[in-house]
């Protein structure tokens, strides 16, 4: 029998972040299910709002961004998800008539009764369980990290390791470096028809095109251009144009990574290992906050991929824009 191996735990402190995100991630998507079960429309992750709203009363943006301990767009992303779900609203503060503040609506005030009548008396009971049984408290351990990373970033710990060990840090990035042969070219007007021939086949290979996919493919400049989106090809020096993605628009700061496929003869070379390469650094030079994709799990070798990248699943992304496609049954976003 083949022992089981648990790389992330041989690996230590070395993988000390990759073990957290791992953790986080299982208990996330149990918080998923114990939310469907008790009948709430949420996502774990808009407990932390709501849960601030519920105790400070109506706070600003930038007050919800230092209550959570996150970014404003993340702030952003939360309360347009909750908006839409009718259970928060954004009203004018007694305080500044010109500036709105983030508020429970009735019915998200009444919803986060029932949730802590119901379900956070039972959410904690389990957690206090799963504490006690690991031996360790590790709200106290966390609560020792933050303060120690609120003083000296990990980045800077890492540097200073570095400097102390002697270690130059001027040697190649092999993820970034250029693959030799490969081309980006920006999509023009004669290169519709290219991108349609490079993503059409694969989609109906697998699957067959939706309306969302004949918009793209039959009208890249209007469906995606026009919005303030980006199409690359990866040119093969042997092959031509072999590749193609798009980056398309849908709420200011936020993209999706989509309509990335390589024609069949290319596949193996390591051209969608550089096009991808190249969108994410394109994402970044447009000042992206945001960027996810939508795929189906039978899409495993570009999971695979996408993962090899930095994207990690994400249920919220997944129950918010998963309607897009009815393939998509995985959401993937990049920690920009």
């Amino acid at each position: 029998m083949t022992q089981t191996r648990d790389i992330l735990a041989e690996l230590g402190p070395l993988a000390l972040g990759s073990r957290l995100k791992r953790l986080t991630e299982r208990l996330q998507a149990d918080a998923l299910v114990v939310h469907k079960a008790f009948g709430y429309p949420t996502q774990p992750s808009h407990f932390p709002l709501l849960a601030a709203l519920e105790r400070y009363g109506p706070l600003y943006v930038n007050e919800a961004a230092e209550a959570l301990g996150v970014a404003q767009p993340g702030i952003t992303r939360m309360t347009a998800a909750l908006t839409k779900l009718g259970l928060i609203a954004m009203k004018a503060c007694d305080q500044d008539l010109r500036t709105k503040c983030i508020t429970l609506t009735p019915e998200g005030a009444a919803m986060v009764a029932d949730m802590r009548v119901r379900m956070w008396p039972v959410v904690e009971g389990a957690a206090r369980t799963l504490i006690a049984q690991s031996g360790t408290d590790i709200l106290e351990a966390i609560t020792g990290m933050e303060d120690a990373i609120a003083q000296t970033s990990h980045y800077d710990r890492i540097m200073a390791e570095a400097k102390r060990q002697g270690l130059a840090l001027s040697a190649p990035n092999m993820r970034t470096m250029p693959m030799t042969g490969f081309e980006i070219v920006p999509f023009r007007d004669e290169l519709a028809q290219d991108f349609y021939d490079i993503n059409a086949p694969w989609v109906e290979e697998m699957f067959s095109l939706e309306p969302k996919d004949k918009e793209q493919l039959g009208d890249p400049k209007t469906h995606i251009l026009d919005k303030g989106g980006k199409i690359f090809f990866v040119k093969d020096p042997e092959l031509g144009l072999v590749g193609a993605a798009a980056l398309n628009p849908h709420e200011p700061g936020r993209f999706e990574l989509t309509k990335m496929g390589v024609k069949k003869e290319a596949r193996g070379r390591k051209a969608g290992e550089f096009l991808l390469t190249a969108i994410i650094a394109e994402a970044k030079a447009m000042g992206v906050k945001d960027l996810f994709l939508l795929t189906n799990s039978k899409c495993e070798a570009a999971i695979h991929l996408y993962k090899k990248a930095g994207f990690y699943d994400d249920a919220e992304v997944l129950a918010e824009k998963g309607v897009i496609f009815r393939r998509c049954d995985v959401a993937m976003r990049y920690p920009l």
